[in-house]
């Protein structure tokens, strides 16, 4: 079975949840961390901080910002899209 899991204000938040990663993945369950920050060694860390363990990381910025939808950025590290694009794809991440 596929679980998916937020960081802020999930995974950052309830200490069970780390805990609950790590059994899912050693009953053989995947366990995929869906965010919308870029994939970066700070978000790394934090996950690794945390006690996370996972199957996969999917960033919502990483990939719209690889298949071409329009972007800017308000910071360094901090890419804004439209909101219809950006509200809809951990949905479709998830489907």
């Amino acid at each position: 079975m596929k679980f998916g899991f937020d960081i802020h204000g999930v995974l950052d938040t309830f200490p069970q949840f780390p805990i609950l990663t790590h059994a899912l993945l050693s009953n053989g369950h995947e366990v995929h961390i869906i965010t919308g920050n870029q994939k970066t060694e700070k978000i790394v860390k934090e996950l690794r901080d945390l006690n996370v363990t996972f199957y996969k990381f999917f960033s919502v910025a990483d990939y719209l910002i690889e298949n071409g939808y329009d972007h800017y950025f308000s910071a360094p590290s901090n890419p804004w899209f439209e909101s219809d694009v950006w509200n809809c794809q951990k949905g479709y991440y998830a489907l």
